[in-house]
């Protein structure tokens, strides 16, 4: 089974005008027996980190905002068409305001 998640984290910090931090991040999750497909999608990126997840799963994690940019241009390239499309463009239009660092105030 596949388990692919577009996230954000929020972690509290008391430096910042909104106490929070925002940290964006896409995984990918499988059965331990299938992590060679996650270590493919990982070197054709350039990208992210393998993690194991219990005892039978591990994940492919992409958290930096650059790294993020190239699964951004490829999911652009090649778009989803499926109902994730719809959760894509939410995840897409939140790292834009994190770029742009419209993220650090209360309305962002």
């Amino acid at each position: 089974m596949v388990k692919d998640v577009l996230e954000f984290q929020l972690l509290k910090i008391k430096k910042s005008e909104v106490g929070l931090r925002v940290q964006p991040r896409f995984q990918i999750g499988l059965h331990s027996k299938d992590r060679v497909l996650l270590e493919l999608i990982s070197s054709s990126f350039g990208v992210g980190t393998i993690y194991k997840q219990g005892k039978e799963s591990c994940q492919l994690v992409v958290s930096s905002i650059k790294d993020l940019e190239i699964i951004i241009s490829h999911l652009d390239n090649y778009p989803l068409i499926t109902q994730k499309r719809v959760d894509y463009l939410l995840f897409k239009q939140a790292i834009e305001l994190i770029k742009n660092k419209e993220h650090l105030s209360l309305e962002g």
